[in-house]
């Protein structure tokens, strides 16, 4: 989850080997890790072995764009370092208001300096740093101060950085509402033709993300969350298309085709303030952990399989409890795999739903992504002291723009992002070649993967693949390359000797050319093509 925690002491003080016994090596950055990367141990005037001090500029440069690669995920981080200076924090607390990050400052400058000198000379010889180096950093602790809003703790109180659940037993019931994509007409099945007045202030209302974006009506979903996220009672998750509403909000732009060809529009044309934008942005939260009268509930846009190894949940990645772990279409393991967790009794989450899967088909995990803006139904899930119930909600307006669409208007895919993100993959591939046939494409492994056997994942699909890239709809698509025995690994005798299911069939393949009959819903017509071109 999105926390940063700086280390703040003299050299020699014991803040690496702190990390290490809280068992936090692999969430820490340490420049002096990052110097021995850079140089090897050299010699001093005296004689001794030490660190190299010569690359300090590309060290830190270096240190900051890992923090940065760490904080677009929403990663756990602790920065190993002395933090004497408070510009010097003033750079991380920068990137964390960007990031949304809560920052903490674990203090260790109370640690008298001689008892330092003592620690840092008993340490390995390449550890060992001058003592008047030792003084100068301690000089800084007088008269540099930590910066207001990054929380001072002493080691002992590193416990109270990890979130608790939240007891909402005050309130009558706890209703989470799933993603919602700009369907306005479903919200107000829920709570009314006015919702915010529908708001009931004995209720808990959780909100699992994805707001905006392919339904009609954004711009009124928006103004009805920045009415109710001032509400004590109301939780706003994060969802995945939140991101492209962030963009928008900074005037850059989005990484969503489909925002950017019609949300954007619907945005201006309304008049949404882009600072309400950002106000909102800032109240999302990456996860709701609550209890409710004996029930243990946590709540996220992606759905994950449980904390698995990990001892705290901070130590999820923001990104994973966004966009989900695993696949997009891995829904299914990953709620299995929940359900045989004991730490904690049900999860509620949306976001994927490929199969139109019962909101209430796992054990322990309830999924209410069902597709509303593709004339599915907004699901809400419901708990009482009856235990979890489930509503569903259909939007009109959804199901009018879907019969539109079905009358011959383009309609995006309902798996639109990842086409989308599958078509970027292989334009940026020196192994697949697109031709354009207006607003369809098609994709093919080069000669040079076919010569030189460069097989993976992309250069495989990419076969006779005929994707409309306006909606990101695929309209065609061959079979999967064949490959000879011993072409690749799982070909080879041995792989086959051990993969093959007997009695097998075997078949033989003839050469020739491969033709294509499909269906392009946006003319009404057969669509027939060979593997590269329809004028073939």
């Amino acid at each position: 989850m999105r926390t940063l925690v700086l280390m703040r002491g003299a050299p020699g003080c014991g803040k690496s080997t702190w990390i290490r016994e809280h068992g936090l090596t692999d969430y820490a950055l340490s420049a002096d890790a990052i110097r021995s990367l850079y140089a090897s141990p050299e010699l001093s005037v005296d004689g001794r072995l030490q660190i190299s001090q010569r690359n300090d500029k590309v060290v830190w440069q270096t240190l900051f764009e890992m923090l940065e690669r760490r904080m677009q995920r929403g990663d756990f981080t602790i920065i190993d370092a002395c933090n004497s200076k408070t510009s010097e924090m003033n750079r991380y607390k920068a990137l964390a208001d960007q990031y949304r990050y809560r920052m903490y400052c674990i203090d260790m400058t109370g640690i008298t300096i001689d008892e330092v000198i003592r620690r840092n000379n008993a340490r390995p010889e390449l550890k060992i740093v001058p003592e008047v180096y030792i003084q100068r950093v301690y000089s800084r602790f007088e008269t540099q101060k930590v910066p207001s809003g990054v929380k001072r703790i002493l080691p002992e109180e590193f416990d109270t950085v990890f979130i608790q659940p939240i007891d909402l037993s005050a309130y009558k019931r706890v209703v989470h509402i799933g993603d919602i994509h700009g369907c306005y007409d479903a919200l107000q099945q829920v709570f009314g033709e006015e919702p915010v007045r529908g708001i009931d202030p004995d209720t808990a209302y959780i909100f699992l993300g994805d707001y905006g974006d392919r339904g009609s009506d954004t711009p009124k979903v928006l103004n009805f969350l920045f009415e109710i996220s001032q509400f004590p009672n109301v939780c706003l998750l994060e969802g995945n298309h939140e991101a492209h509403l962030w963009a928008w909000a900074n005037d850059k732009q989005s990484a969503s085709r489909e925002f950017e060809r019609r949300t954007r529009f619907e945005l201006e044309t309304a008049g949404v303030d882009k600072a309400n934008i950002r106000r909102l942005y800032r109240k999302l939260r990456q996860c709701s952990w609550y209890t409710w009268r004996g029930h243990n509930v946590l709540c996220t846009h992606g759905g994950i399989p449980g904390f698995g190894q990990l001892t705290h949940i901070d130590y999820v990645p923001a990104i994973q409890m966004i966009k989900g772990v695993g696949a997009y279409e891995e829904v299914t393991s990953v709620a299995e795999a929940f359900d045989r967790q004991d730490a904690i009794g049900t999860q509620v989450f949306g976001h994927r739903n490929i199969g139109a899967i019962d909101a209430m088909a796992f054990p322990r995990s309830i999924l209410l992504e069902n597709a509303v803006e593709r004339g599915g139904t907004l699901r809400v899930a419901t708990l009482d002291e009856s235990g979890f119930s489930i509503s569903e909600y259909q939007s009109e307006s959804a199901i009018a723009m879907q019969a539109r669409f079905n009358e011959g208007e383009a309609v995006p895919s309902p798996n639109a992002d990842i086409i989308e993100a599958l078509v970027a993959k292989m334009r940026s591939s020196k192994l697949i070649n697109e031709k354009r046939f207006g607003r369809i494409s098609s994709f093919n492994f080069s000669r040079t993967a076919f010569a030189d056997r460069k097989w993976n994942d992309l250069t495989v699909r990419a076969r006779g693949l005929y994707i409309d890239t306006s909606n990101m709809k695929i309209v065609a698509r061959g079979y999967e390359k064949f490959f000879a025995v011993e072409e690749r690994n799982e070909t080879s005798r041995w792989a086959l000797s051990r993969n093959l299911a007997f009695p097998v069939e075997v078949f033989k393949k003839e050469n020739g050319f491969l033709g294509l009959l499909s269906y392009d819903h946006a003319t009404q017509s057969l669509f027939v093509t060979t593997k590269s071109s329809p004028d073939g």
